[in-house]
């Protein structure tokens, strides 16, 4: 009787860990932005954003995609703080511009961003 267990248990051993690479190593679908950004957004970038302001109005549009795209995928979160629509773009923005020439890229292991109201002292405490 014990010997059905060792294949049994052999069997669903190998089973979770197959489960676990696939779970940890599939990619997740990205969510696409289905319209153009909105020209309040679009204002935000031109006034904020000198690298946004630079590009040629077929590379804006794609610029505008990719901060969509980041903005679908990456939660933004304050922490001790409210979190802007101008928040929300320059965090996307930023993350875009070093990697704005690399079309497949996408930042796959990042979820969220945490966004603090002011810098971190020699404890790694925020200042009030």
């Amino acid at each position: 009787m014990t010997i059905l267990w060792v294949p049994i248990f052999g069997l669903s051993t190998i089973f979770v860990i197959v489960w676990m690479f696939v779970r940890l190593y599939k990619k997740t679908e990205l969510i696409k932005p289905t319209g153009m950004m909105a020209e309040d957004h679009q204002l935000i970038l031109k006034e904020t954003v000198c690298f946004y302001r630079q590009l040629s109005e077929p590379l804006k549009r794609r610029f505008e995609y990719k901060i969509q795209e980041f903005l679908l995928n990456h939660e933004i979160i304050g922490v001790e703080c409210d979190v802007s629509i101008k928040d929300n773009l320059m965090v996307a923005a930023s993350a875009v511009i070093p990697v704005f020439n690399f079309d497949s890229w996408h930042y796959e292991n990042l979820n969220r961003v945490l966004l603090y109201p002011t810098h971190f002292d020699e404890h790694h405490q925020i200042k009030g």
